[in-house]
């Protein structure tokens, strides 16, 4: 859950790098980790997982537009990330811009 991670990561940058392949986002974390900056690099591929860049906008109408669904064990869980982050969100966990 992002509210987990926020206790112990207030803050969580992503970074999209169109058109790498899997061998280029390997070499990407091994430099990123190898730079003794503290961080772990989460590496996402597309052909297991959506990943989606969505405003909070967005996230408030798609929860409330699923808010009234029949319980599914899917929605269910996507409704609680997309509430989940809302919370954080709302926490000031958002590292200010600079």
């Amino acid at each position: 859950m992002l509210i987990d991670m926020a206790e112990d990561q207030p803050f969580y940058w992503g970074v999209d790098i169109p058109g790498m392949s899997c061998d280029q986002s390997s070499l990407v974390a091994a430099a990123v980790e190898g730079q003794a900056l503290d961080l772990r690099v989460v590496q996402v591929n597309p052909a297991e997982f959506l990943t989606l860049h969505l405003d909070q906008d967005t996230v408030e109408s798609v929860l409330a537009g699923l808010a009234g669904s029949q319980p599914d064990p899917v929605l269910d869980g996507f409704k609680e990330i997309l509430a989940d982050w809302l919370i954080w969100l709302s926490g000031s966990h958002v590292e200010p811009e600079r």
